[in-house]
């Protein structure tokens, strides 16, 4: 598909025609089919066989002795014949491509031993490619898959490490939120104490002294969530957690959502 692009750029309204109707004709057609190729024809020495694989293809089978007629007018032809010696000459090729006017003709050889002729080549307007051609495209695709996985792999990497990053700040989140409301808990009562000590307030010094006590405790355990979160290995952070849940006397809920305290 990649040679015949590069003649034809697309591949659209393009005759396909197969001589040989084995696996490897049919895998050849289908992926022509499938990049916009506008008809084939099968030609078989057993036109049994050209038929079964044409009405597959939704194609049209043609005797072994029309070939001339139909392999003149196509675009492209895929050889992949059992025959032991080759079935296109040179002389062959160019009295086919007389009247075609210089329309290009592909013709991919993935015969062994060779249906075509080396030599056809070398006849105006017949761009021939054999199975050494098509070896020299794999390989440059192998070439540019093996970039395209190593930047794959970048990016896997980069994922996962996200991933553990995100797996680590969850596991703690319990143990945060916890944290959270033990700070309430003690800065209420610190509060309460306060007022009866200095009390009493009016509306809006209470309010006053609930938001500075909102502020310290989202201070206090923001930063201790940002350090426990930021811990590059999960031993570091599990003794972190343990010796956070033993100072506070910490009671971590049995679940939480990710993502409560930032």
């Amino acid at each position: 598909m990649e040679l015949t692009r590069q003649i034809f750029g697309t591949l659209g309204n393009k005759k396909v025609l197969l001589l040989g109707a084995g696996k490897m004709s049919e895998l050849s057609a289908r992926g022509l089919l499938n990049q916009g190729a506008a008809s084939v024809c099968v030609i078989n020495r057993t036109l049994e066989h050209a038929t079964e694989l044409a009405t597959k293809l939704g194609g049209t089978a043609i005797p072994f002795e029309e070939r001339w007629q139909h392999m003149s007018n196509a675009d492209i032809i895929i050889s992949s014949t059992s025959c032991p010696h080759t079935i296109l000459s040179r002389e062959e090729a160019e009295n086919m491509t007389r009247g075609r006017k210089d329309k290009p003709l592909v013709i991919v050889d993935i015969a062994m031993p060779r249906d075509i002729d080396s030599v056809v080549r070398e006849v105006k307007g017949v761009f021939l490619y054999d199975l050494d051609d098509l070896e020299n495209v794999v390989d440059h695709n192998a070439g540019e898959r093996e970039i395209a996985a190593a930047e794959a792999q970048k990016i896997l990497q980069s994922e996962a490490q996200g991933f553990r990053r995100r797996l680590m700040a969850e596991r703690v989140v319990p143990t945060i939120v916890a944290l959270r409301q033990r700070l309430d808990e003690i800065c209420r009562q610190e509060l309460d104490s306060f007022r009866q000590e200095c009390g009493p307030f009016s509306k809006d010094q209470d309010e006053m002294l609930n938001a500075v006590m909102s502020r310290m405790t989202q201070r206090i355990a923001g930063s201790l969530a940002r350090e426990l979160k930021e811990l590059p290995e999960k031993m570091e952070q599990e003794q972190m957690t343990t010796a956070l849940q033993r100072l506070f006397h910490l009671q971590t809920p049995k679940t939480a959502i990710a993502g409560t305290i930032s």
